[in-house]
């Protein structure tokens, strides 16, 4: 009986492990890519001017999605929001966590009227925060809906 249950524990334990290595990964190369968001936003703003006009706004729809997401999960919970919304809701639950961090970043560097941008390394650090909160986040939703490993869950 042991034997039996000693390779399943070994393959979570893996499993876990590499989990763990995701997020804790997740941070530097979070703070690296937004340095490097931050030089090449500045530069393609300092050429394009409209570029603003674009990104500002559409920051802001995202930012404002990842509040109401917020909102839901704390009233309802991830699954019965899911209900509520049906495939919308992880959809746009998917679009906050890919764009949640540089809409900040957008935010950030793109205010008005026009001041000088923050130090890179500041607005590597409040993006690598909102970054880490979306990864813990999407883990939580994904696992309520679709269950650990995609398996188990009321919409696996």
């Amino acid at each position: 009986m042991i034997t039996a249950h000693a390779p399943a524990t070994g393959k979570a334990a893996i499993v876990l492990a590499m989990e763990l290595f995701g997020i804790a990964a997740s941070i530097p190369g979070s703070f690296v890519l937004i340095a490097l968001y931050r030089l090449i936003l500045l530069k393609l703003v300092s050429r394009f001017r409209w570029v603003t006009t674009l990104l500002r706004p559409a920051s802001y729809v995202v930012l404002g999605l990842l509040a109401v997401e917020l909102a839901l999960l704390v009233t309802f919970g991830a699954i019965h929001s899911r209900a509520l919304l049906g495939p919308v809701f992880f959809t746009g639950h998917t679009v906050v966590f890919f764009l949640g961090t540089p809409a900040l970043a957008n935010v950030v560097l793109l205010r008005k009227p026009a001041k000088p941008a923050p130090k890179w390394y500041i607005v590597s650090s409040l993006c690598t925060v909102l970054a880490f909160f979306l990864v813990l986040l999407e883990y939580h939703v994904s696992e309520q809906l679709f269950g650990i490993d995609g398996i188990g869950g009321p919409y696996s």
